[in-house]
């Protein structure tokens, strides 16, 4: 009894975990394929993304977005991701930020926080760079959670209340990841 209680409390949080990445890189390509016009068939694309202005089941992508479809379904065959379509939405806590981002990051199999941000009001970008549109800050003593790619020394992050609800997102500017009093993960 106690090996199976054992194997269930140490499998569970694995199994977590991959359908936490595998709905991140589900959704990731899928706002690519939204943004390119395609109209989703299922319950979950239609409820993530609706089809307002979609042009067909075909999308125009550029061929830098063909990439990252590319990148992301490789992924999604490495992970052997099994995405439930029928359900009616999807379990991220950042889809509200991820859907105005316009470089789009890609899931890391791995998380960290940084418990208590020690560095300086910080603000969190809509792309990878100085000029894309501020979406939110980072604010002494928030946590911060890494779980995505580094994309040219830019860091996608996720920023959250005491609550540990959700307060913003975005991409870290390059060499600002140290600014944290402790890390978990």
């Amino acid at each position: 009894m106690r090996f199976i209680l054992f194997f269930l409390l140490v499998l569970f949080p694995f199994a977590a975990r991959a359908d936490a990445v595998c709905d991140d890189l589900w959704f990731t390509r899928n706002l690519v394929m939204d943004r390119g016009g395609y109209c989703f068939g299922s319950t979950l694309g239609q409820s993530v993304f609706g089809n307002e202005g979609c042009t067909g089941k075909t999308a125009a992508v550029s061929r830098r977005d063909a990439g990252l479809v590319e990148r992301l379904m490789a992924r999604e065959a490495e992970e052997t991701c099994q995405v439930d379509t029928s359900r009616p939405a999807l379990d991220l806590d950042d889809l509200a930020v991820r859907q105005r981002l316009v470089d789009l990051p890609v899931r890391d199999l791995t998380d960290s926080l940084c418990l208590g941000w020690n560095g300086p009001e910080t603000p969190l970008r809509a792309g990878r760079s100085d000029a894309a549109e501020a979406l939110g800050a980072i604010a002494t003593a928030d946590v911060v959670r890494f779980a995505h790619w580094e994309e040219e020394g830019w860091q996608y992050v996720t920023v959250f209340n005491s609550d540990l609800s959700v307060k913003a997102g975005g991409w870290l500017a390059p060499g600002l990841d140290a600014n944290c009093t402790a890390y978990a993960g």
